[in-house]
C-alpha cells in the first residue's frame, strides 16, 4: 500500500520543475525550483535530446561556436626548434592530411558542449506575438539543462587524431544523484548552516526563489529579465569557472551571480524601454534580452547575432574584452588538443622542443581595416532604416532618441553622427 502512495506522490509532481527531496521541504525551502517559463515543458534533457536541441537551434551553436571560431580566426603555428624538425613535422601532417586547426576548432567546440556545462535554450520568434501579449509567450528560455563536470561519471571521446570521427563522443554517463542529499544542483540551492545551533546539510532555499524575494519582483517585465539574466550568468560563469579549474567557494560563487544580475535589474532604462504602457514592445524586449545574453557570453551582440564583422564593429572596450576571453579559450579549450596532436606526431617521428604559436588578435590587417569601416556604414544604414520604421509607429522624437543612443555605444566617428542627425533631424 505504502508502495501505491508513493507513485500517486511522484505522479502530482508538477512537469517543468526541479524537484528537491524531503529534506529541503521546509517552510524556507518549497521544494520547487521552477525553471521553464512554460510549465508543460520539461527542463531535464537526456543525451540524445541535447544533441537535437544543439543540431537544431543556430543560436545555441551560435554561443558555442563563435569563441572558439574566432580565437582561430588569425591561424595557429607549431614552430620546432630545430629547423630539420620543422620539415619533417610538415611533411608527416601533408602526408597524413592532418589540418591541425581544424581538428583544434572541432575539440574546442566539443570541450564546450561537454566538458562543463550546457544551456539549451529554445527562444520563441517574435513574429505574430502580440504586444499585450505575457512576455513568456514572446521569448524566453524554453529549455534549461545543466551538466557540471562533478555529474559525469564516465566520458569516453574518440582520441583518434587520424579519424574523421575524432572527438566525438562514444560513452557519456551522468550521476543521477551526485550531491547526496539534494538531487539539484548544489549551485541552484543555498544551504543553511548552524540553523537552531545544529548544522543541517540541505535546509535550504533556491537561490532563484531568494533571488525573487530580495529583488520584490512582482512585475512580469522585470521577473523575467532576472530570470534569463540570471541562468544566463550562472550558466556561463559556472562553464568558465570549473573548465579552468578554478571552481569558487559556494557562497562566494552565489554572490557573484547574483550581484551580476541584480546590476541588469537595477537598469530602469532598459526596463523602461520594453514597457510601451499599452503592453510590452517586443522590439526593445528582444534588444535588452541580447544585451543580457552578449554581457553574460562576452559576445558583442552584433557578432552574437550573425554578424561577422561584429567584433569590429563593437565598442573599444567591448573589443578589448572579448580579446581577453578569446585568449582564454586559446589557452583553455583549444591548446590541449593542439599539444595533445603535435606530441603523438612528435612521438612518432621522434621530433624535439616546439611552441605553439598564435596570431595577434589586436593586430588590424589592412583587410581588417577596410572591414571595420564597410561594417560601420552598414551599421549606419540599418539605423538608419530602423529610424523610418520607428518613426512610423512610435513618432520621431521616440525614434531619434533611440537610434542615437545605440549610435553612441557604436564607437561612430563624428561624421558618421553627423550624417544620422542630418537624416533624422537630430539638432546637437
Amino acid at each position: 500500500m505504502a508502495r501505491k502512495k508513493r507513485i500517486q506522490k511522484n505522479r502530482a509532481e508538477p512537469k517543468g520543475q526541479i524537484v528537491t527531496n524531503k529534506s529541503l521541504k521546509n517552510k524556507e525551502g518549497r521544494g520547487f525550483d521552477s525553471l521553464s517559463i512554460d510549465p508543460t515543458k520539461v527542463d531535464n534533457l537526456n543525451f540524445k535530446q541535447e544533441k537535437t536541441y544543439y543540431d537544431n537551434n543556430e543560436f545555441i551553436q551560435r554561443i558555442i561556436s563563435i569563441p572558439i571560431l574566432d580565437a582561430a580566426k588569425d591561424g595557429i603555428k607549431i614552430l620546432f626548434d630545430n629547423e630539420g624538425d620543422q620539415e619533417r613535422f610538415k611533411n608527416y601532417i601533408q602526408d597524413k592530411d592532418l589540418d591541425i586547426e581544424k581538428l583544434a576548432i572541432r575539440m574546442g567546440i566539443i570541450s564546450r558542449k561537454h566538458g562543463t556545462s550546457i544551456m539549451y535554450g529554445v527562444f520563441d520568434e517574435l513574429g505574430g506575438a502580440s504586444l499585450s501579449e505575457d512576455l513568456g509567450r514572446i521569448t524566453g528560455v524554453r529549455k534549461f539543462n545543466v551538466q557540471g563536470s562533478n555529474v559525469i561519471q564516465e566520458i569516453k571521446y574518440n582520441d583518434d587524431f587520424l579519424s574523421e570521427d575524432f572527438g566525438d563522443i562514444k560513452v557519456l554517463k551522468l550521476s543521477k544523484k551526485p550531491f547526496g542529499d539534494v538531487v539539484v544542483h548544489k549551485s541552484r540551492v543555498h544551504l543553511l548552516h548552524n540553523r537552531g545551533g545544529k548544522t543541517k546539510k540541505g535546509t535550504g532555499i533556491s537561490q532563484l526563489q531568494k533571488l525573487r524575494m530580495e529583488l520584490m519582483m512582482t512585475h512580469t517585465i522585470k521577473w523575467s529579465l532576472a530570470e534569463i539574466a540570471y541562468r544566463l550568468n550562472w550558466i556561463f560563469f559556472k562553464t568558465k569557472k570549473a573548465v579552468a579549474g578554478q571552481d569558487q567557494e559556494q557562497e562566494e560563487f552565489l554572490k557573484d551571480i547574483n550581484t551580476k544580475t541584480q546590476a541588469f535589474i537595477s537598469r530602469e532604462d532598459g526596463v523602461e524601454s520594453i514597457n510601451a504602457g499599452t503592453g510590452v514592445n517586443p522590439v526593445n524586449w528582444y534588444q535588452f534580452v541580447m544585451e543580457v545574453i552578449s554581457s553574460c557570453t562576452g559576445i558583442p551582440k552584433q557578432r552574437l547575432l550573425g554578424q561577422q564583422k561584429g567584433v569590429l564593429a563593437a565598442g573599444q572596450e567591448d573589443r578589448e574584452q572579448y580579446f581577453q576571453m578569446l585568449e582564454v579559450t586559446r589557452k583553455r579549450d583549444m591548446e590541449p588538443t593542439i599539444n595533445f596532436i603535435v606530441k603523438k606526431v612528435a612521438e612518432a617521428i621522434n621530433l624535439g622542443k616546439y611552441e605553439i604559436q598564435w596570431g595577434d588578435l589586436r593586430a588590424l590587417s589592412e583587410k581588417d581595416s577596410i572591414d571595420l569601416a564597410d561594417a560601420k556604414v552598414e551599421l549606419l544604414n540599418k539605423l538608419i532604416d530602423a529610424f523610418n520604421k520607428l518613426a512610423g509607429t512610435k513618432g520621431r522624437e521616440t525614434a531619434r532618441a533611440a537610434v542615437f543612443e545605440l549610435a553612441n555605444s557604436l564607437d561612430f566617428d563624428e561624421g558618421m553622427l553627423e550624417q544620422l542627425a542630418k537624416v533624422t533631424g537630430h539638432e546637437s
